[in-house]
């Protein structure tokens, strides 16, 4: 235990030291993890948790830019022991012939009931399947996955059921009450040696070296975090369904929870993985950004470029994300390709050699990007290189400048109004309603942003509602004035 909290407190650390970064490119797409965990188990007999371990071997399958999941393919080998430990006795009636060993009549023959415990020692080797959200992981790091797989299970099981005084060379079955025993009472008259063989309780069709071998499926869910290219870590649960009821080395006539009568054993655990990288592909892609790299022989034309996005050499978006996408002819593999965004170059894009189709989504900076997208095959280079400015999209701002007082009283049949109107360009996109009613006329000065009007008062209440709207949004205010009747004399 002290082991798996010591390496929670890593993995704690970890998360907080290290920034996810994807690099499918230079990804050879082969994992290797190790993992240590505690084993629990579901059976007949009360779980007594103990720690297992072990390391998996896989090769994702589409695993690349923009793909929502993604799929491992991979082997695993657990060790571990799992325990059971009751406290209450139970009738030797789940013991049939199938079951008995000497010790277990030994004990009938004197007590005609025992206290169920037992040590299943697991050697599993197995194929598994994992899904995971492959679109989480390659925007915040984080990995959640479900998995399962088919196992083979190499297993024996044992019983503490006698006392054996290694002293004196003897053995007796342990004396406890019909009442059963409390745990510290246990812990005191236990040897804690499973000496007594229930190997004869497994259904297995041959046995090697004392171990019976039985397949069983299992299923299992992980969260892991992407650390850097190729190391992440996280935490893991897997269910193993053993298909029998003496994993535990003992049969209960009743189904648990009146529905179950096959034991199944878990283990949860926390891992470190590793993803193998590509050294051919790393020393090529460097070659690429420094001199082109020509491959193969003979005459041929050289590459062709052919962006469709965006549509012109220099376009302006008001949305940070942009995707860019074009065509590359006489290209031969995502190898030859260069792509710069601002003069540095990027992994971050998708190209497929069949049919030339080129994709990548990038993130912009304020301001005016610089993209170039190269090709080299073994005839010649190409080039594009092409702007996309980034000027995010604002909403209109509106400050009163004169008379439009909330609340003020006046006199006047009518009221001059200025309005300063930040991001919009001409007097078409304000609306201007008094009591309702659209007033029309006004003039907009677009290189002060202000707008003028003189705009004529009921008697009474008055409200004055100004809109300004543009493609990003509309803002609005209002000013109520009210004006005095022509009788009014004051005080």
């Amino acid at each position: 235990m002290k082991k798996i909290i010591t390496l929670w407190f890593f993995l704690s650390f970890a998360l907080f030291s290290f920034s996810q970064k994807l690099d499918y490119d230079n990804d050879s797409k082969w994992v290797f993890g190790l993992n240590a965990g505690l084993t629990w188990s579901t059976t007949d007999v009360e779980n007594k948790s103990d720690t297992g371990w072990g390391f998996l071997l896989g090769r994702s399958f589409n695993y690349n830019y923009g793909k929502k999941v993604s799929f491992d393919l991979r082997t695993r080998y657990l060790s571990g022991k799992w325990y059971g430990q009751d406290y209450h006795t139970t009738a030797l009636l789940g013991y049939n012939s199938e079951y008995e060993t000497s010790a277990i009549n030994y004990i009938y023959d004197t007590l005609g009931y025992t206290i169920n415990n037992f040590q299943t020692e697991v050697r599993e080797v197995g194929l598994e399947l994992a899904i995971h959200l492959n679109s989480l992981r390659e925007t915040k790091g984080w990995d959640p996955y479900i998995f399962g797989g088919l196992n083979i299970v190499w297993n024996q099981t044992y019983g503490d059921l006698l006392y054996q005084d290694t002293l004196m060379g003897t053995e007796y079955g342990y004396d406890y009450s019909l009442s059963g025993i409390s745990k510290p009472g246990w812990n005191s008259i236990s040897d804690d040696i499973f000496e007594s063989t229930l190997a004869g309780s497994v259904q297995a069709d041959f046995i090697l070296d004392n171990f019976n071998i039985d397949f069983m499926p299992s299923l299992g869910v992980g969260l892991g975090y992407q650390l850097g290219p190729s190391f992440s870590a996280g935490i893991e649960h897997k269910t193993t369904f053993a298909m029998i009821d003496v994993f535990d080395g003992y049969v209960n006539p009743e189904k648990r929870w009146r529905a179950f009568e096959n034991d199944i054993y878990h283990y949860t655990s926390a891992y470190l993985r590793f993803n193998f990288r590509n050294k051919n592909r790393e020393q090529h892609q460097e070659n690429l950004n420094v001199n082109p790299v020509f491959v193969g022989s003979g005459d041929c034309d050289d590459p062709r470029i052919n962006i469709s996005s965006p549509s012109s050499s220099s376009v302006n978006v008001s949305s940070r994300q942009y995707k860019v996408i074009g065509k590359l002819e006489f290209v031969p593999r995502d190898d030859n390709v260069l792509f710069l965004v601002n003069q540095e170059p990027s992994t971050n894009f998708a190209f497929n050699p069949v049919n030339g189709n080129f994709e990548s989504t990038i993130s912009l900076g304020l301001g005016i990007n610089t993209i170039t997208l190269s090709a080299v095959n073994s005839c010649g280079t190409n080039s594009k290189t092409f702007s996309v400015s980034y000027i995010p999209c604002t909403k209109p701002t509106i400050t009163t400048l004169l008379s439009l007082l909330n609340g003020a009283i006046v006199s006047a049949e009518s009221i001059q109004i200025k309005l300063e109107i930040m991001e919009i360009s001409s007097i078409d996109q304000l609306k201007v309603t008094v009591n309702g009613n659209l007033i029309s006329g006004g003039a907009y000065d677009a290189q002060l942003n202000v707008y003028s009007n003189r705009i004529s008062l009921d008697t009474g209440k008055n409200t004055i509602v100004y809109t300004a709207a543009n493609n990003c949004g509309a803002t609005s205010g209002k000013a109520i004035v009210i004006k005095r009747p022509a009788t009014y004399q004051g005080r």
